[in-house]
């Protein structure tokens, strides 16, 4: 049996917890096991992990 990527998912390397995602559509939504993890761009802008929902604070 293959392993898929959904498997076994990368996280990068620069992850901040920030808060919920404010996407409604975005996994952690549903899946209150899950991290809430984001990465920061070279511009600065945080982004959901799972969905790339931009962070607004």
């Amino acid at each position: 049996m293959l392993e898929s990527e959904t498997d076994n998912p990368v996280i990068p390397e620069h992850t901040e917890v920030l808060g919920d995602c404010q996407n409604p559509h975005c996994i952690t939504q549903v899946e209150s096991s899950l991290p809430r993890l984001y990465t920061r761009s070279e511009k600065g802008v945080c982004r959901c992990v799972y969905c790339e929902h931009e962070y607004q604070s």
